[in-house]
């Protein structure tokens, strides 16, 4: 009865969890020192096993060796709190695999994470990544296919506050084509869809403007430049100069 009744030891959660500190502060060969005692521990409890390898996973991670990191984080898939949190891992290790230049294994996972899913934006996401693979193929039908899915999930409910999103998505696979007009189209539908993403507004609008440019439609391109909100978007922080600089060729022109 006092067996049944009382905790199990913490010892080993205690140093688990002391390695996962150490690793947020950095001390790589102290938490690798660590990791490997546990690893080498014959009496570690099995329902440890998973939070070893998550915690071998990030040690991994963090030091860039992203091939080593994937083969931990898979095996602790099991360790997810549930199905959301399980997407969120295979979200991860579908990026790790492409980085590490496994692209059948990422696009496994990439069809994983939105099939597990409940968030819209990582489904996006997702579909997204895993059609981007496939230039690497140069297959325009599977590239076309990828495309004619993010338009069937614009007309989807539960994508209506992501339409911007998914209709900007398509317009870059469409680039990739490539299909100009229809990337126009596509970015196009993205700003009259978008509501209050500044993010995703100056990035159509972008696109929009140097696909004129490219075509010599300098005043449609200066309009598009002109639509630009440049203040309260700091993903165009780094190329604000050179964007003011053609703003102002432009206006010339």
């Amino acid at each position: 009865l006092q067996k049944l009744a009382s905790l199990p030891p913490s010892r080993n959660d205690a140093l688990i969890w002391m390695a996962r500190t150490l690793i947020e502060q950095d001390e790589i060969g102290e938490s690798g020192g660590l990791i490997n005692t546990l690893q080498n521990d014959v009496n570690l409890p099995q329902r440890l096993k998973n939070d070893l390898e998550e915690v071998n996973a990030y040690w991994f991670y963090k030091q860039e060796i992203y091939d080593s990191s994937a083969v931990h984080l898979e095996k602790a898939l099991t360790n997810a709190d549930d199905k959301q949190d399980k997407s969120r891992r295979e979200f991860l290790l579908a990026q790790l695999y492409e980085m590490t230049g496994k692209p059948d294994r990422a696009s496994d996972y990439y069809a994983k994470a939105s099939k597990h899913t409940v968030d819209p934006l990582l489904d996006i996401y997702a579909q997204l990544n895993d059609a981007k693979l496939l230039r690497k193929g140069d297959d325009a039908k599977q590239l076309k296919n990828s495309i004619a899915n993010l338009v069937k999930m614009a007309h989807r409910d539960k994508f209506e506050p992501y339409r911007d999103i998914v209709y900007y998505a398509a317009g870059q696979l469409a680039m990739q084509l490539p299909d100009t007009a229809s990337a126009i189209v596509y970015f196009n539908k993205s700003i009259e869809k978008n509501e209050n993403n500044i993010k995703y507004r100056n990035k159509a609008y972008l696109q929009l403007a140097d696909i004129a440019y490219s075509l010599k439609n300098y005043k449609l391109s200066a309009a598009m430049y002109d639509s630009l909100q440049l203040s309260g978007d700091s993903s165009l922080a780094n190329s604000l100069a050179s964007l003011q600089a053609r703003r102002a060729a432009l206006a010339k022109v």
